[in-house]
């Protein structure tokens, strides 16, 4: 199984790119968080095999 992080800002968008990482990598696990340090967090305590990250992020990128 896969596991796919997304972060992004927009509550809608966030929830959207997670609806299409599962369509598009079935049984893929996915963690959606809103702010670059959030993302930065879990990336240091799990693997990711894929990432959708928002670059224009309020609080960096």
């Amino acid at each position: 199984m896969s596991t796919t992080l997304i972060v992004e800002d927009l509550p809608d968008i966030r929830e959207w790119l997670g609806e299409v990482a599962r369509a598009a990598l079935p049984g893929t696990s996915v963690v959606a968080v809103g702010r670059c340090d959030e993302g930065v967090a879990v990336a240091t305590r799990q693997p990711f095999d894929y990432a959708l990250v928002d670059l224009g992020l309020p609080d960096g990128s």
